[in-house]
């Protein structure tokens, strides 16, 4: 789905061949709002309300009420993003002035989690922005699009699909979520007592009103007494999570969802991928940002403390492919934090394509 480039092009290229006969009917209007694509931009929406107003053609009374319909739907959806969006601009100069004062090359300084920032990972994001990269709030909405899941439209996120608001505190607090070497070698090396999840079980509840059953899975836990893993890999389940602390089947703390916050720490997802505050919500990446911009996000493998693989992927994936965006090469970054890194690894695109294009100077892609 794009989020990028505006245009009316193809729309106006469309009313032309569709009103050679003179009218423009349902079929047509059906044809015209076909050719926004899967976004319609405010010049796209602006074409196709000129469109039902008819100039030079006549417009069928079915295919004045489709568009009009739609065209509701649309300016409605718009002004949610302009006022979201308003809130995401006020809150900028803050965010960046926070960013900046942690960044500082001069001063001692440690991220949302607490940690120190070593010098060399400073230099690197610095270099990285001043060449374009982007530090990007999940919070931030795009154009209407149409809905994937059902008729009509829906406004999703500009830089993910889910930009989900999560405060941070419980198993999301930003010392609980941020992984570094350190804490990684304290996994593999010291022995706790700890609760993972064995595996799952059916229960059943009946409602008493309508007299319906209804079966879900809820996680069942065991307590385990040793080392960890020193692994972040996936987890995905839709059961219920009666422990959200509770790590993964294998051991491992972490989820692979992973975001390198903008003072340059690297986070992933707990393990269940729950948080207390809202127990039925399926964690995702964008989770990660807890009112703070981004510099990449996606999916990591760490096995036994060494990073084996990380990309990006979905929306920034696209705007970097599309050369609307500039994004953060997170290996160079992980290395600057004194990672172990599997030999050859290198930042990929999850969703395919081309390799990505990065500047092995700035560091930057796209």
């Amino acid at each position: 789905m794009s989020v990028g480039r505006s245009g009316g092009g193809n729309i106006q290229n469309t009313l032309r061949s569709v009103t050679q006969d003179g009218t423009l009917d349902k079929t047509d209007a059906e044809k015209l709002l076909g050719a926004a694509g899967s976004t319609v931009s405010a010049r796209e929406e602006k074409d196709l309300k000129a469109a039902s107003q008819g100039s030079g053609f006549t417009v069928t009374a079915e295919a004045r009420q489709f568009l009009a319909t739609n065209l509701r739907d649309i300016a409605s959806l718009r002004r949610q993003a302009e006022q979201q969006n308003a809130m995401v601009a006020r809150r900028q100069p803050a965010l960046a002035a926070q960013e900046q004062a942690r960044l500082d090359p001069t001063k001692a300084t440690r991220t949302l989690g607490g940690t120190p920032i070593p010098d060399d990972v400073k230099k690197l994001i610095n270099t990285a922005l001043a060449a374009g990269a982007v530090a990007y709030d999940v919070a931030e909405l795009g154009n209407p699009a149409k809905d994937d899941h059902g008729e009509g439209f829906t406004i999703t996120g500009k830089w993910t699909p889910y930009p989900q608001e999560i405060a941070p505190g419980g198993n999301m607090a930003f010392d609980y979520t941020e992984v570094t070497p350190q804490k990684l070698q304290d996994d593999m090396e010291k022995s706790t007592t700890y609760t993972r999840i064995k595996g799952y079980k059916s229960e059943t509840q009946r409602d008493m009103r309508t007299g319906e059953t209804h079966t879900f899975q809820v996680a069942e836990y065991e307590k385990v007494t040793g080392k960890g893993t020193g692994d972040i890999m996936a987890h995905y389940d839709e059961a219920t999570h009666p422990d959200q602390y509770a790590r993964g089947t294998n051991n491992q703390k972490w989820a692979n969802n992973y975001a390198i916050l903008a003072d340059g720490s690297l986070h992933c997802l707990p393990a269940a991928r729950r948080n207390p505050g809202e127990p039925g919500l399926i964690l995702t990446n964008p989770s990660l940002a807890r009112g703070q911009r981004m510099l990449a996000n996606g999916h990591i493998e760490v096995r036994g403390g060494v990073v084996t693989s990380i990309g990006i992927s979905g929306r920034i994936q696209k705007l970097a492919q599309d050369g609307d965006a500039k994004f953060l090469d997170p290996v160079p970054l992980l290395k600057a934090w004194g990672f172990k890194i599997a030999p050859d690894v290198k930042v990929t695109f999850e969703g395919g394509g081309p390799d990505p294009k990065i500047d092995p100077n700035t560091h930057v892609i796209g």
